[in-house]
């Protein structure tokens, strides 16, 4: 992760981005994509950051098809 002294966090995620970012927005997760670069997320409120958490784990893990909100 790159360091960071603001409210948001960038991920590099090159050609993944968009697929990341529609993953999080079936989830309840807003991001800002940047298509072939990453996505921009911003740190918000405890339960906010714990959705993207949610999300961005079940993203990884192989869960990218699943349509229903994180944790069910």
């Amino acid at each position: 992760m790159t360091p960071s002294q603001a409210n948001s966090v960038w991920l590099p995620l090159g050609e993944e981005a968009a697929d990341f970012a529609d993953f999080c927005a079936r989830h309840g997760v807003l991001v800002r994509t940047f298509p072939g670069d990453g996505v921009r997320v911003t740190v918000g409120l405890p339960e906010e950051n714990d959705a993207f958490l949610s999300a961005a784990d079940r993203y990884r893990s192989g869960a990218r098809q699943a349509l229903g909100p994180c944790g069910s």
